[in-house]
């Protein structure tokens, strides 16, 4: 399964938590959306140069734009 969520453009970060980052951009700049196993849907970011402790939850405009 995580190579296809390779092939997918996705970055796994910890496969033992299900943490996968893929690359986007908001307001310009080159963020890292975050999803972990178990959310129903991808609702965080983090900049490229932090992790998941720094994530931030995508508010409900930029997400409705970014992935509809």
């Amino acid at each position: 399964g995580w190579a296809r969520v390779q092939e997918l453009g996705g970055v796994v970060k910890d496969p033992k938590l299900g943490l996968v980052d893929l690359y986007g951009r908001i307001d310009g700049r080159l963020v890292f959306y975050c999803w972990r196993f178990g959310e129903e849907a991808i609702g965080h970011y983090h900049e490229i140069d932090e992790g998941f402790a720094s994530r931030k939850t995508l508010a409900a405009p930029p997400r409705h734009r970014l992935f509809n």
